[in-house]
């Protein structure tokens, strides 16, 4: 059964919702302020410097989209100023228990992926230079019109992508 809803989740009537679940949760911020949350209460402006980079209003629309979905609940403290405090509900704290695994596996090949983004970039890096060279071929000038072969015939065309097709296998 369970190997049943795992594939009627990817691709059946639940599919698109549940993108749309993933989607909150797993954008720029949400996992964030979730994990902050995950050791108890904490006020807006303790979230707030946890979290660098997090403007004031993201995290208000970070907060306002978590506690919609259920996951995080907001408690208004009657206090000077107004203290407002976020705590995870039983549901936001399984999204930790889902999610720990994942970031683990990030942290865990970070060194993996920058090799490899290097790599790609230098393999790009070569390709643009490559294309340049035959560009000036063609007519003695670059182009800087946004990218387009300058009087390139077919076959020119065809040998610099065979070029960048070599480059990148």
């Amino acid at each position: 059964m369970k190997e049943m809803v795992e594939h009627s989740a990817c691709s059946g009537p639940y599919a698109q919702r549940a993108r749309e679940v993933l989607d909150l949760v797993a954008d720029k911020w949400s996992l964030n302020v979730v994990a902050r949350l995950r050791d108890g209460e904490q006020r807006f402006t303790e979230l707030k410097r946890s979290i660098d980079g997090i403007s004031q209003r993201m995290l208000t629309v970070t907060l306002r989209g978590l506690e919609r979905d259920g996951l995080v609940t907001r408690t208004i403290y009657s206090a000077m100023p107004p203290n407002i405090a976020y705590r995870l509900t039983p549901m936001g704290s399984t999204l930790v228990e889902a999610t720990t695994p994942l970031v683990v596996w990030a942290v865990d090949h970070l060194s993996s992926i920058d090799t490899a983004r290097a790599s790609y970039d230098e393999k790009a890096q070569k390709v643009r230079e490559l294309i340049d060279r035959h560009m000036i071929a063609l007519d003695g000038t670059p182009d800087k019109s946004g990218g387009k072969l300058v009087n390139a015939g077919t076959d020119k065309v065809i040998e610099i992508w065979n070029l960048v097709f070599i480059q990148f296998n």
